[in-house]
């Protein structure tokens, strides 16, 4: 029997069942999710010598290209070239989720500031509990436009607070080692 359970994270003593199911052998389990919870070492003390944790990235440049149907020459020809530019910069605009190869501008927008949402927000404020939710989003702003320069955690607080956010320095750091 295989057994796969999406988001089983959300579920009190999840851990448990799992484990009494793997004791019988009776059962492949395969666990998924996107939470950082999952991927915490929690579940693995829990699941101590019976799991195995595999974490899935987004797509490589040339798995991009791949997706989109454009195969590398051994030559390049120079419409090649702009070819792979043009790939290139959409690549880097919009990363290399799966789910967003084949769409339209608006909805790749759309679906990176729910993942934006999902993923970095909910899964930060539950997993650590912050209350300043407007500090923490203030700071991604910051860091990503910011992603190329170097900085400081005191010239990011200052930013913060040149943007109106009420947090200390000690908080920018507390919520820096957290993204």
């Amino acid at each position: 029997m295989y057994l796969f359970l999406d988001e089983v994270q959300v579920v009190p003593g999840w851990e448990k069942f799992v484990r009494r199911l793997l004791e019988r052998r009776a059962s492949y389990i395969y666990i998924t999710g996107s939470s950082s919870r999952l991927l915490s070492y929690e579940p693995a003390s829990t699941l101590r010598g019976r799991s195995f944790t595999q974490k899935l990235f987004p797509l490589s440049f040339r798995e991009f290209l791949q997706f989109k149907g454009f195969h590398i020459p051994k030559v390049l020809t120079e419409d090649d070239r702009g070819i792979i530019r043009s790939y290139l910069k959409e690549y880097l605009l919009y990363g290399g989720f799966p789910e967003l190869v084949r769409y339209d501008e608006i909805m790749k927008v759309r679906t990176l500031q729910e993942y934006l949402d999902l993923v970095i927000y909910r899964d930060l404020v539950e997993r650590y509990g912050i209350e300043k939710l407007g500090a923490l989003r203030a700071l991604i702003r910051v860091t990503v436009r910011n992603f190329a320069r170097k900085s400081s955690v005191r010239r990011l607080h200052t930013m913060l607070l040149f943007m109106g956010a009420r947090i200390s320095v000690n908080k920018v750091y507390e919520y820096f080692s957290y993204l």
